[in-house]
């Protein structure tokens, strides 16, 4: 494992001013690029990144996770490296894209996170419902638990869902489903 030579990095250093000058990339996502190409050219042992091979980027993906990093990290390495051979295929004419058959690392879907019963009962109670504002958050708030709606399903109601004599509201779900929910009002 050496340090990145002059060619290497300024190999990257154009990848990364091309990326912020066509692109526009946040700061953040620059210096992750940064870091993970760095990584994987200390971790290379060819002459230059340019002779890189899909075996030899195969052989650093298996050693990060082998190494304890997880898919997820490993994941966005591996789009970084992506990102970095798409452009040297174009600016200097690389022949063969190492990444080009490269699978990403499977993901497993992360849970998300749920709120207990007195968080809940917390988070309904917080607006202060003697203000215009509080009361509609309040509304809102309960309208979201009691009917299990997302956050853009609320936001896409209009008056015109509420049928306040069948105490109802009707609305169409993310996945374009005809909804009809009770309500208590």
């Amino acid at each position: 494992m050496g340090t990145v030579d002059i060619n290497s990095e300024n190999l990257i250093d154009s990848f990364i001013d091309d990326s912020w000058l066509e692109k526009g990339l946040s700061k953040n996502t620059l210096s992750a690029y940064r870091h993970d190409i760095i990584s994987f050219s200390n971790w290379y042992k060819g002459s230059s990144l340019l002779d890189v091979s899909r075996g030899d980027l195969l052989d650093y993906l298996a050693t990060r996770l082998k190494e304890g990093y997880s898919g997820r990290s490993t994941a966005r390495s591996l789009s970084s490296l992506r990102a970095f051979y798409s452009h040297l295929t174009i600016k200097h004419n690389l022949v063969q894209n190492p990444t080009s058959k490269v699978d990403s690392p499977k993901l497993g879907q992360s849970l998300p996170k749920t709120l207990s019963e007195d968080e809940v009962e917390k988070l309904i109670n917080t607006p202060d419902v003697e203000e215009v504002i509080g009361l509609r958050d309040r509304a809102m708030l309960e309208l979201i638990y009691a009917c299990g709606l997302r956050v853009s399903e609320l936001i896409n109601l209009d008056i015109l869902n509420i049928n306040l004599s069948q105490k109802e509201i009707t609305y169409y779900s993310v996945s374009y489903t005809h909804l009809t929910l009770p309500t208590k009002a």
